[in-house]
């Protein structure tokens, strides 16, 4: 456990660690999601059946986000992705990866340092297809996801 003076973690109070005998053990099971702020969700193209559309999404997780942290968006059901051509970030250097089962985007190597949490980040997402006919999309959704001891992502803020 660490304590900090400051917002930008640069004056250390406090440290306890499991090696010099103390720490606060801390489970997974322990952990809850904060607040996702869903800001809003933009195509560039409205219409039905449109192919090759960018999609302009802003988020805000209230929790800070590390260099480690993961944003997965979860896209509207109707809208698709060709896995050929995969999902591309236009807007910011990242590395994304598509899931076609669930729609969703993992987006990875997001941060070069400690972001601090209610920050409005915004993606733009290429290579997407609106759906066939004047409907709803359906609903979107975003989580930030963090690296716990066993090297596996949890929730931490989102869905």
């Amino acid at each position: 456990m660490y304590a900090y003076s400051d917002k930008a973690y640069s004056q250390l109070v406090f440290a306890e660690t499991k090696e010099n005998g103390g720490g606060l053990m801390i489970t997974r099971s322990m952990l809850q999601p904060g607040i996702m702020k869903l800001i809003s969700f933009r195509p560039s193209n409205a219409f039905a059946f449109v192919k090759d559309v960018t999609y302009t999404v802003k988020i805000a997780p209230s929790h800070d986000m590390l260099t480690s942290t993961r944003v997965v968006l979860t896209m509207p059901a109707t809208l698709t992705f060709d896995p050929v051509k995969g999902c591309n970030i236009k807007n910011i250097v990242c590395d994304c990866k598509l899931v076609p089962e669930t729609n969703e985007i993992i987006l990875t190597n997001v941060f070069k340092e400690r972001t601090p949490g209610g920050t409005e980040l915004k993606f733009i997402i290429e290579f997407g297809d609106n759906p066939i006919g004047a409907r709803y999309a359906g609903d979107w959704g975003a989580r930030t996801e963090g690296v716990f001891e066993d090297n596996e992502y949890f929730i931490v803020d989102g869905e």
